[in-house]
C-alpha cells in the first residue's frame, strides 16, 4: 500500500525466521500444524456462539482446518513478500506446496466434496470451507459444493470470518453472492448493527449476540476494503499505488456506487452507474490498467 520497501524488508528479515520457526515446531509428520491448542488458544471465531457449530472439541489438540488454512496463506504471503524485497521465496512456496497436498488429503471429504472441521471430525462448517476458498485451497471439483454451502449458511460466523467468506466468493467469481452477503438484512449482517443504532462496528452482529459486546470494534469495518478492492476492483498493480489495476466485479442488481479513498499520491475517485459505466479519477502521474469485461465501459481521467 505504501511502497515503503525498506520497512517491509526490515520486517521480513527480523520477523519471518522466528515466526515460522515457532510454527515449524508445531508441525506433524504431514506438515500440518497439530496440537496448537496445547500452546496457544485457537480462536476459529468469537464469540463461540458465532462459530457455526464448528467441531471445536473434536479438533482440539489435533489438526484444525482453519488454523492450517491460515498457515498455508502465511507461507504463500511470506514467499511473495520475500520476492518483492529481492530475496528468494522458493523455500516458503515449497513448504506451501507440500502443505496444500496434505491439507486436501487430510480434510477434504470425498463423499461430500467439502472440508471437514479437522482430524477426528465429520462436520463441515462454513469456516472450514470459507477460509480454504479465500486462500485458493479448494480444488476445482469441490468449488460448486463450497459455493452451495455458503449460499445455504450465509454469514453463519462472526465479524472477522465474514470478510473471508465474502472475499472467497469474489475470488471464486461469485460477485452476486458476495454482494448479497454484504447487503444482507438478516440477524448476521451489518444491517443488524445499523438497526441497533451503532455508529461504529460492534463486536458481534447485534448487542444481544454477546453479553459484553463492544460498540467500537474495528474488525467489523471490513466492508470498506471489500467494496474498494473487490467490488470496485481497485487494487495496487505496483507497490505504493504507482500503477492501479481496475478489475470491477459488479453484480447485476447494483445500480450505482461511488467511492473515494487516499493513496500516497493523493485521492482516487470511482463512480459506477449501471447505464453509464465506470469512471475512475486518479492523481497526476498514476497509470491505470483496466481489466474489465468488454461490456463494461471504463473511463479513466486525471485529476486537475
Amino acid at each position: 500500500m505504501t511502497g515503503d520497501e525498506a520497512f517491509v524488508r526490515k520486517m521480513v528479515d527480523r520477523g519471518f525466521p522466528g515466526f515460522f520457526d515457532y510454527f515449524a515446531r508445531l508441525e506433524g509428520p504431514s506438515g500440518l500444524l497439530t496440537g496448537v491448542d496445547k500452546k496457544k488458544w485457537v480462536l476459529v471465531d468469537w464469540p463461540a456462539n458465532l462459530r457455526g457449530n464448528y467441531d471445536y472439541e473434536a479438533t482440539k489438540n489435533r489438526e484444525n482446518t482453519v488454523i492450517n488454512a491460515f498457515y498455508y496463506a502465511a507461507l504463500r504471503g511470506a514467499a511473495e513478500l520475500v520476492r518483492r524485497t529481492g530475496g528468494d521465496g522458493s523455500a516458503y512456496d515449497a513448504k506451501a506446496d507440500h502443505l496444500q497436498l496434505a491439507f486436501i488429503h487430510q480434510f477434504l471429504e470425498p463423499r461430500t466434496g467439502l472440508f471437514v472441521d479437522g482430524s477426528g471430525s465429520i462436520h463441515s462448517s462454513l469456516h472450514a470451507n470459507a477460509f480454504p476458498l479465500a486462500f485458493n485451497l479448494v480444488p476445482s471439483s469441490s468449488l460448486s459444493k463450497v459455493i452451495d454451502l455458503i449460499q445455504d449458511r450465509q454469514l453463519d460466523c462472526g465479524l472477522y470470518a465474514a470478510s473471508y467468506v465474502i472475499e472467497g466468493c469474489f475470488e471464486a467469481g461469485q460477485p452476486e453472492l458476495a454482494y448479497d452477503l454484504l447487503t444482507s438484512t438478516n440477524s448476521h449482517s451489518w444491517h443488524e448493527m445499523l438497526k441497533a443504532g451503532a455508529t461504529t462496528p460492534l463486536e458481534a452482529w447485534g448487542p444481544d449476540q454477546k453479553w459484553n459486546t463492544s460498540w467500537c470494534h474495528p474488525c467489523g469495518s471490513t466492508p470498506i476494503y471489500l467494496i474498494v478492492h473487490w467490488l470496485m476492483g481497485l487494487q495496487p498493480a505496483e507497490p505504493g499505488w504507482k500503477v492501479i489495476r481496475v478489475a470491477p466485479r459488479f453484480p447485476r442488481r447494483l445500480k450505482h456506487i461511488e467511492v473515494k479513498f487516499p493513496i500516497p499520491a493523493g485521492s482516487v475517485r470511482a463512480c459506477y452507474d449501471q447505464s453509464r459505466g465506470c469512471q475512475i479519477t486518479v492523481p497526476p502521474g498514476i497509470r491505470v490498467e483496466v481489466a474489465a469485461s468488454e461490456t463494461l465501459k471504463v473511463q479513466v481521467q486525471t485529476a486537475p
